[in-house]
């Protein structure tokens, strides 16, 4: 169970970097992981991962995924409460419910789920947006566009006493 007003961020996020209608079906989804009182929403595209962390009352634990458009979409339109999510032990459903509203979408098994990296305790940085942006400004220029051949890389790392290392390369 959980309150939409928590996730419906979150979902946005998750869907916006999903396919629209090309690739695998797990590219599609929107992973829903249920355990220790938290509901995480992971997605990916196949580069880009997005995992959130959000409340939850969780009765049983486990992993789903579920057609990520839809099922934002149909949340999306929900108002504001609390939803219920329950998958069916007999049948590759999601259960949908919010007062007398009950929806159902078929889900993907669990075994088509791609483990997602962790992200590192170690060596984080805080970087503002602002900075992040004067950082690619800067060099920009030297990342190469000249078409589908082009080897263009946006290289960035972490260095001593809060430093950042960053390089564009055009091969």
């Amino acid at each position: 169970t959980v309150y939409k007003e928590e996730v419906i961020e979150g979902l946005q996020k998750a869907a916006n970097i999903i396919p629209q209608r090309t690739g695998a079906a797990y590219l599609r989804s929107i992973w829903l992981k249920a355990e220790n009182n938290r509901l995480e929403l992971l997605s990916t595209d196949s580069n880009i991962e997005f995992r959130g962390s959000y409340p939850a009352e969780v009765r049983e634990p486990g992993l789903v995924g579920v057609q990520g458009r839809q099922f934002v979409d149909l949340l999306r339109r929900l108002p504001n409460g609390q939803i219920s999510l329950k998958v069916d032990p007999e049948a590759p459903v999601l259960h949908i419910e919010q007062g007398r509203r009950k929806y159902r979408l078929p889900v993907n098994d669990a075994t088509w789920f791609q483990k997602f990296a962790d992200f590192p305790d170690e060596g984080a940085v805080i970087w503002s947006g602002d900075f992040l942006q004067e950082l690619i400004d800067k060099i920009m220029f030297c990342i190469g566009d000249e078409g589908a051949d082009a080897l263009a890389c946006l290289f960035m790392k972490p260095a001593a006493e809060g430093r950042i290392e960053a390089a564009g390369m055009n091969g």
